[in-house]
């Protein structure tokens, strides 16, 4: 399985990395299939013991001649699986190869993405079971192109799942984070979108912001009606909806442009009706402005949109 291609600075072929069961080992060994520009192959390796070893991203510095993989292992972790880092030169021979883990390293570490640091060096983003607020907390790891050591290590997490999946590198020497949390920040328990801005060390300013769902066309979606909008104090929203027992789940939330959660800044009342529900909305402390709503229980969104404050 391949998980991750680059273009090689060398040669303008590519290198290709992910996992293979296809040899002598069953459960699984990093895999790099070094390819020229047309595709045909150059080279092949294997890399991991006896148990499951992958690899998830791969990237180049052509400042250290290099290609640098992360992914995980059970071959070589203190337990489960252990983020798993490898260097090696252009013919694919292994610099150095080292393992991370969060204290204890008793649960999964995993590095999703990796990417090279402003200063030369490397850092990877994943999750980690291990310790932290609870279930998966995202978790950064700043190493040395040298040696593989660590350099700076961050968890970002809530009790919920939070998990990071890519990792870019910003022109303040800082990264971005991507990533995917079901925590009740947003008052929904379903999947959200996990965007997370740090300085060099993985450090961010403050509590991470997961995004309203955005995936609509229009103002609305699903069997929503809004009147007025847009509005100048109050509005009226009402929601087809055949479930009369969530009285007690119902959320309603709302939040501004950069996904901050605003609910606090208005008035509103839920009253559930055999076909419908209806939020009657008044506007409060917020300033005029495009806002998005959710309306759900623990398990759903019942509906989303958007609303226009003016003055």
């Amino acid at each position: 399985e391949g998980k991750s291609v680059i273009q090689s600075s060398v040669d303008s072929g590519y290198v290709i990395t992910g996992y293979t069961k296809s040899f002598a080992d069953p459960n699984g060994d990093v895999y790099v299939v070094k390819t020229n520009k047309t595709g045909d192959t150059l080279w092949t390796k294997r890399y991991g013991g006896n148990a499951y070893d992958y690899a998830a991203e791969i990237v180049e510095s052509s400042f250290q001649n290099c290609y640098v993989l992360a992914g995980a292992t059970k071959s070589f972790g203190v337990q489960m699986f252990d983020v798993y880092l490898l260097r090696l030169n252009y013919n694919g021979d292994t610099s150095w190869t080292t393992t991370a883990y969060v204290n204890p390293g008793t649960q999964d570490d995993v590095a999703n993405g990796v990417v090279k640091t402003a200063d030369d060096n490397f850092a990877f983003i994943g999750y980690s079971t291990s310790n932290g607020a609870g279930y998966e907390d995202l978790y950064f790891q700043k190493f040395s192109a040298f040696d593989g050591s660590w350099m700076a290590a961050t968890t970002h997490g809530t009790q919920k799942h939070d998990i990071g999946y890519s990792i870019s590198a910003t022109s303040d020497s800082g990264f971005v984070f991507c990533g995917q949390t079901d925590t009740t920040i947003n008052g929904f328990s379903l999947p959200n979108l996990l965007l997370i801005k740090t300085d060099s060390l993985g450090r961010s300013s403050g509590p991470f912001i997961s995004s309203v769902n955005n995936n609509y066309t229009n103002n609305i979606s699903g069997d929503i009606s809004i009147y007025p909008n847009p509005f100048h104090q109050s509005a009226t929203l009402r929601i087809k909806s055949h479930k009369s027992d969530l009285n007690a789940a119902l959320q309603f939330m709302i939040f501004d442009m950069t996904g901050k959660d605003v609910s606090s800044s208005v008035f509103f009342s839920l009253h559930v009706f055999p076909d419908f529900i209806q939020v009657d909305l008044y506007k409060n402390d917020l300033s005029s402005g495009l806002y998005f709503f959710s309306l759900g229980s623990p398990d759903e969104i019942l509906g989303r949109g958007k609303l226009v404050v003016t003055e």
